[in-house]
């Protein structure tokens, strides 16, 4: 195949740089690197003074969409891996002005460039008073997960901190002028701040979600990332606002808790300029199934709400990275945007129709689509009445079943009756009728708090994911 690379395009460019400061600069130095009949290219020519480790390798990856890309990527590393090789990253580029999914590869019998954590990894740096682990995701065997644990945290911030302006260095809040708001500040390194350089918690993207549990109370919150800190002196791996601190059950007066926390899907948390690396795994998501770019996780003050609601429902499977992550989104420059307050119990019904699916399966779901705002939804062609507008309605895949097979698997729950934990308010599920083709579930309220429904809603069998709703009528299409 007679394909070729512009001259002068570096690696990070084809979005398939080393994750790796010293060596994520390669320039191709020819007119055009010609991909032999197996549509791979050895790199060896790069910018004066770069000396490449050792060969790397361009492969254009025959796939169709994302998910075929990354089976082949997974297939391609499991194959190198076993000879001390593997998949450097992959990604998205346009080659003869077609689009391409292409990946780096290191061949067998080299050391990779970089000791890079994997599963199993303690990260210690001296100076700190934690330590870093890295653990399997429990839902995705593709991701990892930053745990920390019998940390100690404490709280700043808002009108009783007196040395502490409200001034974030994410900028999504001011504590002071907004006093109840949930979320934290972390130590971390290349962040742009002395006292936080060398931290075993590398940098991470603003509103990156944190699942935090005091080991006192025993109570669990998940808020987001908003600030820089605590520095190497202060002893403290974790610092909250003083309203996250107190919904973990304990007194702003007592000063400093123990507590684990644990950031979900390391590789997608992480800062475009982080320098840290996973080995084995990209730390460039693609684009979803419907073609949308990924971008971070809302920083709306609300999302700390958002979040709360979801986790309170104690679902097994389900926790409120994942759904915060699927309104990241944008599609023709148009940012998604948080859903309104008012909308976010209708999700809770939906959401457990997706944990009896996902027992159902016995394997994992992902959320590619969640809520759209009105210019979202117009952006990415969805319908008028769409109930992702209404926040009803979740766009998933199955990690081991075809589309096909987990439709059918939701069908199957129509006219089965489930059950919602304690903590839903059926009063606030936005009421029916237009614009949204639906009518109100029959929620029945138990003695023990939960509340029961029988299922009928949308189902929609794509080529690469499912639509699910509970609009309260059975609706089909493909």
């Amino acid at each position: 195949m007679d394909l070729t690379v512009p001259l002068g395009v570096t690696l990070q460019e084809l979005e398939i740089g080393l994750n790796n400061e010293e060596n994520a600069g390669f320039v191709l130095q020819t007119d055009g690197l010609a991909l032999a009949d197996d549509n791979t290219c050895n790199i060896v020519s790069v910018a004066p003074g770069r000396v490449p480790p050792d060969p790397l390798v361009v492969k254009i990856i025959n796939a169709a969409d994302a998910t075929a890309a990354q089976a082949a990527v997974d297939g391609t590393h499991a194959q190198l891996a076993a000879k001390g090789g593997g998949v450097v990253s992959w990604g998205e580029m346009v080659i003869a002005n077609q689009p391409a999914f292409v990946m780096a590869t290191r061949a067998g019998g080299v050391k990779p460039v970089a000791e890079a954590p994997v599963a199993g990894t303690i990260i210690k740096k001296p100076g700190w008073d934690f330590q870093v682990e890295i653990e399997p995701n429990p839902d995705n065997s593709q991701q990892v997960d930053l745990v920390v644990k019998k940390a100690k945290a404490t709280w700043f911030g808002g009108p009783h901190d007196s040395q502490d302006s409200g001034e974030t260095a994410s900028g999504i809040v001011n504590t002071r002028q907004h006093p109840d708001f949930e979320g934290c500040a972390l130590p971390m390194d290349g962040a742009g701040s002395a006292s936080t350089n060398g931290s075993p918690i590398p940098r991470l993207r603003w509103g990156t979600m944190v699942e935090v549990e005091c080991l006192d109370t025993n109570r669990k919150i998940t808020i987001p990332v908003i600030d820089l800190g605590p520095a190497r002196s202060a002893g403290k791996a974790l610092d909250l606002t003083e309203p996250a601190f107190e919904a973990l059950g304990v007194s702003r007066g007592k000063g400093v808790m123990l507590v684990n926390f644990r950031i979900a899907n390391l590789a997608a948390a992480l800062h475009p300029k982080s320098d840290f690396t996973i080995q084995g795994l990209s730390t460039k998501k693609a684009t979803t199934p419907q073609g949308d770019k990924i971008i971070p996780v809302t920083t709306d003050p609300a999302v700390g709400g958002l979040a709360t609601l979801i986790n309170s429902l104690g679902l097994a499977n389900f926790k409120s990275n994942e759904v915060l992550e699927s309104l990241a989104r944008s599609r023709a420059g148009v940012n998604n945007e948080m859903p309104p307050a008012n909308l976010w119990m209708n999700f809770v019904p939906t959401l457990c129709v997706l944990q009896r699916v996902r027992d159902a399966i016995n394997q994992p779901l992902f959320f590619t689509s969640t809520y759209r705002s009105p210019a979202y939804n117009k952006a990415v062609g969805g319908a008028q009445q769409s109930q992702h507008m209404a926040f009803r309605a979740s766009d998933v895949q199955a990690k081991d079943l075809s589309p096909h097979d987990l439709a059918t698997a939701v069908r199957a729950l129509r006219g089965k009756t489930i059950t919602i934990p304690a903590g839903f308010d059926p009063a606030k599920v936005t009421a029916a009728g237009t614009p949204f083709d639906s009518k109100v579930l029959n929620f029945q309220p138990q003695a023990n708090g939960t509340t029961n429904f029988v299922f009928h809603g949308g189902v929609g069998e794509y080529s690469t994911f499912v639509h699910v709703d509970t609009r309260g009528i059975d609706a089909e299409w493909s």
